[in-house]
C-alpha cells in the first residue's frame, strides 16, 4: 500500500474515522491521544490491537479533570474524577475493524490508497473475503502431516509443481493474513498498479480476491520513487519461512532433499522451490525428458490387434502427455476428414479439443462400433501447430 502524501494527515483521518460511523470523540481521540494518525499506522496493526483500541476508548483508565463551577459561596474550581471514556457502539467497532482489514488488503496487493477511499460502501464490499481468510486460518492453522503435502515423484514431476501452489493457496501466512501461494510465484516484481485493474474493476484478470493477492502481493520491499529494492518485503519473511517448513517436512528424509538443503539455515522456501524447479525443470531437464518421450512414443502403435489393457482410451492417455506426437501420430485414412478439418481452424487448438473432434467422429461412426477396422498409427516428432 503507498499512501498518498497529505500534510494534514490527522485531521484526514479524523475524517476518516467519522466517515465509517464513530464519533466526533472518538475520532479525535484514536486520532490524537492514541496517535492514530496515517493510514500505515492503521494498517501495520494486527486486529488483536484494533480491538484493544476500541476497548481503551471506552475505558481509557485514569484520572481527569473536572471543572466545577461558581455557586455563589465559592469560586469555579477543579477536580480530579474517573475518565468515563468514549463509547464505541458494536457496529463501530465492527466497522474499525473492516477498515483494518480493508486497508491490509491494499498493502498486500501493493495497491495506492487515499483516505477518502476508506468509506462505508468500500469497506463493507471487504466483510465476505475477511470472513472467508478467518475460516481458512482455522482451518490449516496446524501443520499438516507430511501426507498431506504433495509428494513429488519421478512419474509426476510436471504436475508436483501445480500441486503444491494449490496446497499453499488456502493456507494463510501467521502474521501476514496472505495465501502462501504468493510466495512461489514466477514473477519477483507486481504490475503497475494503474495498468494492472483491481479484482471487481472492468478489465481486472483476477477473478477472485486470492488471486489478486497471489499476483500482487509484495515478496521485496519497494524505495520512495516505487522502485524495487533488494531487502525482503517484512511479512514475506514470515512467510517464505512458513513455506519452508512445508517443504523440509516432506522432502527432509527423500532423494531430493539434496536440492533445497543449502536453503535450510535461511529457511528460504521460495530459493528452495525455484532450485527444485530448475533443476527438474530447467531447459536441459526437458530435454531430456523430451527425448526419452520420443523414444517411447515412437514404439507406441494402436492397429486394432486386440491387446489386454490397450485401447483407444489408453493410446490418448500417453500421448497427452506429450501433444505434440498426436496430430501426426494418427494416420488412419477413415480419420483423414477429422484431420483435414483440424488443419483448417485457426488459432490455437488445445489437446482436449484435438481428442473431442475425433472422439466425436468415431462415435458417430458406425465401423468404430465391434469392428475389426484398422486404426494405423506412426510416430513422428512433429509440432502442434501443424
Amino acid at each position: 500500500m503507498t499512501e498518498d502524501p497529505n500534510p494534514m494527515n490527522e485531521v484526514a483521518m479524523t475524517l476518516l474515522f467519522r466517515r465509517i460511523g464513530l464519533s466526533d470523540a472518538a475520532s479525535q481521540f484514536l486520532t490524537t491521544d492514541q496517535g492514530i494518525s496515517k493510514l500505515e499506522t492503521l494498517a501495520r496493526l494486527n486486529e488483536t490491537e484494533v480491538v484493544m483500541l476500541c476497548k481503551i476508548t471506552r475505558k481509557p483508565g485514569g484520572q481527569i479533570e473536572v471543572a466545577i463551577p461558581a455557586d455563589g459561596r465559592r469560586n469555579a474550581t477543579t477536580h480530579m474524577v474517573s475518565n468515563p471514556g468514549i463509547p464505541v457502539a458494536m457496529l463501530q467497532e465492527k466497522n474499525l475493524r473492516l477498515a483494518h482489514f480493508f486497508l491490509k488488503y491494499k498493502k498486500m496487493t501493493s495497491r495506492i490508497i487515499t483516505y477518502d477511499e476508506v468509506n462505508i460502501p468500500s469497506i463493507e464490499a471487504f466483510e465476505d473475503y475477511k470472513d472467508t481468510i478467518a475460516d481458512m486460518i482455522e482451518a490449516t492453522k496446524e501443520i499438516p502431516d507430511i501426507d498431506k503435502i504433495p509428494n513429488l515423484t519421478h512419474e509426476r514431476i510436471f504436475e508436483w509443481f501445480d500441486e503444491f501452489r494449490e496446497f499453499l493457496r488456502p493456507r494463510i501466512g501467521k502474521r501476514s493474513g496472505r495465501p502462501l501461494s504468493y510466495v512461489v510465484r514466477k514473477d519477483l516484481e507486481v504490475k503497475n498498479d494503474s495498468l494492472d485493474p483491481a479484482f471487481g474493476e472492468d478489465g481486472s484478470a483476477y477473478n477472485t480476491h486470492g488471486e489478486e493477492v497471489e499476483a500482487r502481493a509484495p515478496i521485496k520491499r519497494y524505495d520512495e520513487g516505487g522502485t524495487i529494492t533488494t531487502e525482503d518485503d517484512r511479512y514475506f519473511k514470515s512467510d517464505n519461512a512458513e513455506v519452508w517448513e512445508f517443504l523440509w517436512l516432506r522432502f527432509k528424509n527423500g532423494k531430493y532433499q539434496a536440492y533445497i538443503k543449502p536453503f535450510l539455515n535461511k529457511r528460504d522456501g521460495r530459493a528452495a522451490f525455484t532450485t527444485l524447479h530448475h533443476q527438474l525443470l530447467g531447459e536441459q531437464a526437458i530435454g531430456n525428458y523430451a527425448a526419452a518421450a520420443e523414444l517411447k512414443l515412437q514404439t507406441l502403435n494402436l492397429n486394432g490387434t486386440k491387446t489386454k489393457n490397450w485401447n483407444f482410451e489408453r493410446y490418448l492417455v500417453e500421448h497427452k502427455e506429450q501433444v505434440s506426437y498426436f496430430k501426426r501420430g494418427i494416420t488412419d485414412p477413415a480419420l483423414e476428414q477429422v484431420k483435414g478439418s483440424l488443419a483448417c481452424q485457426k488459432g490455437t487448438t488445445t489437446f482436449d479439443d484435438v481428442v473431442t473432434a475425433y472422439r466425436t467422429y468415431k462415435q458417430s461412426f458406425t465401423g468404430d462400433k465391434g469392428t475389426t477396422r484398422s486404426i494405423n498409427v506412426s510416430v513422428i516428432s512433429a509440432s502442434t501447430d501443424n
